[in-house]
């Protein structure tokens, strides 16, 4: 279980650099897609 902890723990300290850019990657793609349903409709609605 002490090798566990040495993972979990540098994945702790890798997770913020590597994560960081990814959690906003994910939030962008997430936008993305949202704001691309909400103007398909009104797309469609004013064409």
């Amino acid at each position: 279980m002490s090798e566990n902890r040495s993972d979990r723990e540098q994945a702790m300290v890798d997770a913020p650099e590597s994560a960081a850019p990814q959690a906003r990657k994910i939030r962008i793609r997430m936008l993305d897609k949202k704001e691309t349903t909400v103007n398909l409709p009104s797309a469609s609605g004013q064409t």
